[in-house]
């Protein structure tokens, strides 16, 4: 089955109920991302400076990740009159329409709702990212890295306080790349940003060849969402502001609205207190 949820900038997402699938699939391997409260305890690392964050969110990314002719086999939907499809201009070809004039269609890329997509998705960010220096494919590791895996911040590893990989650290979150750059104390004290931050060479990396390499593969970002480095960010449903990470106004008014909902209702099912529960605790 096929819903939608609400997404932050109104518009909607596309969501797959691929519960069978899952089933034959089974618990997929847990994917060690970066969470807010991981990131607040790793700037407590950071004393010598403070970290500007540079952002970027990609668009549509589950759907630009072609599924395997083995995987759409698994991606199957329910059945839809051939003739409505060819009303709408698709082309359906006649051995793909049954003795009722059904045809079932398949999913070809990524659906969100598949257990194994996000780890899927996280490892295809990293092999495009990482190139050479990657986990990834033979063809991805042809790619130089535009940035170094050993400096990932993740809930599995932290780049050492005194390597050069945690002057300029970031995290990969499936779809968004968060860039940190450490503008050295003895800047901000003479009102003046140290040389090497602001060429983005030694303390930062340079969004950039980011952007190009994005575009090599195909991939597009999100222009309202592509932010440069700046003192205050808002980042994975927390805000960084001057170094401190607290959640971000807009996670609150949506918690908010959701618990004035609830409270007009009188009545919340046990799966939307849960939920609510889950955000509230998130976002603290």
């Amino acid at each position: 089955g096929l819903f939608t949820v609400p997404r932050p900038d109104g518009l909607q997402r596309l969501v797959v109920d691929p519960r069978p699938t899952n089933y034959a699939w089974g618990e997929p391997p847990p994917v060690h991302l970066t969470s807010g409260p991981m990131l607040a305890r790793q700037l407590q690392q950071h004393g010598r400076g403070r970290l500007r964050l540079l952002k970027c969110d990609l668009s549509d990314f589950f759907h630009c990740c072609e599924a395997t002719d083995a995987l759409k086999k698994y991606f199957g939907l329910k059945g839809v009159p051939a003739a409505l499809l060819q009303e709408l201009g698709v082309d359906v070809p006649a051995e793909c329409v049954d003795g009722r004039g059904y045809t079932y269609p398949r999913l070809t890329t990524l659906p969100m709702g598949f257990g194994p997509s996000p780890g899927i998705a996280q490892a295809a960010h990293e092999a495009v990212l990482y190139g050479r220096e990657g986990a990834g494919s033979e063809q991805a590791r042809q790619l130089e890295p535009v940035v170094s895996p050993t400096a990932r911040w993740s809930g599995q590893r932290v780049p050492d306080v005194e390597s050069p990989a945690a002057s300029a650290p970031h995290a990969l979150v499936i779809d968004d790349l968060l860039l940190f750059r450490q503008v050295l104390r003895s800047s901000l004290d003479t009102g003046r940003v140290d040389d090497r931050a602001a060429r983005g060479t030694e303390e930062g990396i340079a969004l950039a060849p980011v952007l190009t390499r994005y575009e090599e593969v195909g991939l597009r970002t999100k222009p309202s969402k592509v932010r440069d480095y700046d003192a205050v960010q808002d980042l994975l449903g927390h805000t960084l502001d001057h170094n401190v990470l607290r959640g971000s106004c807009a996670r609150y008014s949506a918690i908010r609205a959701d618990v004035i909902r609830i409270s007009r209702c009188g009545r919340a099912r046990p799966r939307d207190v849960e939920r609510l529960v889950g955000k509230i605790t998130h976002w603290l």
